[in-house]
């Protein structure tokens, strides 16, 4: 004969903290700075074999200096100010948290993801 318990008899419902389970799985994920954009960053090369490529350029050297100046600019603190580049679409309560030397990856990372949170490592990454 098979007994079979009731779940509030099994597991113990007063105990378990559904905030606690949340909280536990967006720790960490917050930008504080920008090394856990940067180490979450993937790069799709140019293809050698494109058909529209200047032979007379060299690929290999302009797209290592492009990931240069991605990283430098991510690492850059504040925001830029520019006609072309501004906040107005940008929720202002997310950004009273962010330290201004995490703004610029925390501004990348919603843009490209719509979530104001690091994806989980090894799980995503950012295709750049």
């Amino acid at each position: 004969m098979i007994c079979l318990k009731r779940s509030s008899q099994v597991f113990n419902t007063n105990v378990l903290d559904y905030t606690a389970v949340i909280a536990a799985l967006y720790r960490g994920r917050k930008v504080q700075n920008p090394k856990q954009v940067i180490d979450r960053l993937t790069y799709d090369s140019v293809s050698q074999n494109s058909s529209d490529r200047n032979p007379d350029l060299n690929y290999a050297m302009l797209e290592e200096r492009w990931k240069e100046l991605f990283v430098k600019y991510l690492e850059g603190k504040g925001h830029v100010e520019s006609e072309g580049f501004n906040m107005v679409e940008l929720d202002a309560g997310n950004l009273t948290d962010v330290a201004p030397e995490a703004l610029r990856s925390f501004l990348f990372v919603q843009a490209v993801s719509a979530s104001t949170h690091l994806p989980l490592l090894g799980s995503e990454s950012f295709k750049v």
